[in-house]
């Protein structure tokens, strides 16, 4: 059951999500490829180009541990 706490700890995530410029979705893996999928159902394809982050703001490894959980991406600076 969802409880308001869950509704205001997500509301948060997503405004900063907005405010510092990343992305969260959820970590799919597919024939060995590594995705983003996002609320809406769209698939970003993850690679070299990404900081890919637990929720924790833990960097990880795309692996199947993660799959299926809620990740963050940035895109990496040059």
């Amino acid at each position: 059951m969802d409880t308001l706490s869950d509704h205001i700890k997500y509301t948060t995530r997503k405004i900063d999500a907005f405010l510092e410029n990343y992305t969260i979705g959820t970590l799919v893996i597919e024939n060995g490829q590594a995705f983003l999928q996002l609320e809406i159902g769209e698939l970003i394809q993850l690679n070299d180009s990404f900081i890919i982050e637990y929720l924790s703001g833990q960097q990880i490894q795309l692996n199947d541990k993660y799959a299926g959980k809620q990740i963050v991406i940035r895109k990496a600076v040059a």
